[in-house]
This record gives C-alpha cells, structure tokens and sequence, in this order.
C-alpha cells in the first residue's frame, strides 16, 4: 500500500493488514489428485494457501490442471474451450479417470471432493 502519511492513506494500510490477517482464515485447495487424466497416470499437486504459479513448455499438462479444477469444483468444462465432457479427459488406452479435490476449511477438518 503506498501511504503519503494522509489519513486515507493510514486506512487504506490498516485495512490491507486487515486483509492479509482475514486471507490467513478463507479456504483453499489443499491438494488436487488426478488419475487417468489426461497425460497423468497418477499425480498429486499440493498447491499453497496462497498465490501459486504452474510453468512448463506447451503441451506439459498445465492447462489440464486448470480442467481439473473446474471440472472437480464446478462440475462444468464451460469456463474453458477444451472438451464437450468429462470423458473426454480420460487417458488415452483408459477406460475411467478420477479427479479428488482437498479443501482446507477455516476452522475444522478439510473436505474431500
């Protein structure tokens, strides 16, 4: 936050600490597993709490993780422009595929999905 010593400027630092300490509190993706997703076998991804970034050359499953996400949260491809349905993320020579979804919760035990 950048602050000129005004007092807007105080408030507007108060409420982004207020901010950070309340982000400590909210949910999130404690790990994402997917089996016979597309390019992966069997892959466990435990992302952090807070901001996380997935690198890799085309092709690498990036956007696969992406899928699994919307697939496992919303249950729907139609936030993305890839597949007109689950089956279609099946690993090739697979008959069946599964997606589990770990979400941490404020304060009590985390939820499978």
């Amino acid at each position: 936050t950048l602050s000129n010593g005004s007092a807007e400027g105080k408030r507007s630092k108060v409420k982004a600490e207020q901010d950070g300490a309340a982000s400590e509190h909210r949910a999130y993706i404690l790990r994402i597993r997917m089996r016979n997703f597309l390019p992966y076998d069997d892959t466990t991804i435990r992302p952090g709490p807070k901001l996380n970034l997935v690198v890799g050359p085309n092709g690498s499953g990036k956007s696969t993780i992406v899928s699994a996400i919307c697939l496992g949260l919303a249950g729907s491809l139609k936030i993305m422009d890839r597949g007109k349905s689950a089956g279609d993320f099946i690993k090739n020579g697979k008959t069946a595929g599964s997606i589990e979804i770990e979400l941490s919760q404020p304060h009590g035990k985390s939820v499978r999905i």
